[in-house]
């Protein structure tokens, strides 16, 4: 009975760990990192995985190399890319201890990622994605006696029912960047009322560096007088060499309290470098 009841704390913890700070997240995976930032002064990171099903889980770690477009959704990078951006340089820069390993139904694994700078050259900062990926428990021969007691034979052959894999990524920033020169700005502020969203661009141009940090805007009235509360993004970045990133942020429609917008005070700040990379009032 203690060993279910300190089992269902150990969920119930992770689970409003997950409500409270915006863990990544499947219904097959919590990841306790939601950015992953390898520097100098900061060459390890260690986070935990917690696997809240019912099932033992098997995971492998490793360097994915995707590419963002403008509306923040991933692609896969071709391998001119990836040689075009030199990326192939984190691979052999990041480490994971461990790279694979089983997490037991509903408990948990520290991980530890390991930034190696020698082959990073001053003013350099590398992005990629650390991918968690899930094996399938069953092997194909399991998987094949299984499907044959079931009698699952046809004509052509023997029907085999592996478990789908899972992924799940976060990103990564490797950077040997002392004094980080961001050029960040918001532009085209557009307020949707019918559908109640409101949608901007932003822009990065400093190509080298890829910001990642929280967004705040205060929405004004004609009289400068705010309206409603703080609306927030947390987790926002653009992934470098991305230009311009279409942002639509809903708001709910009591929150304006009858009142147009006139005005709204953005601000862009960075999630652990105390920079404000975007801070102004915009017209509307």
């Amino acid at each position: 009975m203690t060993f279910l009841k300190n089992r269902s704390s150990m969920l119930m913890a992770f689970i409003m760990l997950f409500v409270f700070t915006g863990i990544k997240a499947n219904a097959n995976l919590l990841v306790t990192q939601t950015y992953i930032m390898l520097d100098p002064k900061n060459r390890v990171v260690s986070f935990k995985l917690f696997n809240p099903t019912k099932e033992t889980k098997t995971y492998k770690i490793s360097i994915a190399h995707m590419k963002m477009g403008e509306d923040g959704g991933f692609s896969e990078m071709s391998e001119e890319e990836i040689v075009k951006n030199n990326l192939s340089i984190v691979d052999g820069s990041v480490m994971f201890s461990p790279k694979s390993f089983t997490i037991e139904q509903q408990q948990a694994q520290v991980i530890k990622i390991i930034g190696r700078f020698d082959k990073i050259a001053e003013g350099k900062e590398y992005m990629a994605r650390v991918m968690f990926k899930e094996f399938p428990q069953d092997s194909v021969e399991n998987a094949i006696e299984k499907a044959s007691a079931a009698k699952k034979v046809e004509e052509k052959g023997l029907a085999i029912n592996l478990k789908p894999l899972f992924n799940i990524s976060v990103p990564l920033i490797i950077s040997k960047v002392q004094t980080p020169a961001y050029s960040i700005d918001a532009q085209n502020f557009k307020v949707n009322y019918e559908e109640n969203f409101i949608e901007f661009a932003l822009l990065n141009n400093n190509l080298n560096l890829s910001p990642f940090g929280t967004i705040t805007m205060q929405l004004l009235d004609e009289k400068g007088a705010a309206i409603g509360k703080e609306l927030k993004i947390e987790k926002m970045y653009m992934q470098a060499p991305l230009a311009k990133r279409i942002v639509k942020l809903n708001f709910a429609k009591e929150a304006l309290e009858n009142k147009t917008i006139s005005s709204i005070n953005f601000k862009y700040k960075h999630v652990d470098k105390d920079i404000e990379l975007v801070s102004k009032v915009l017209k509307l």
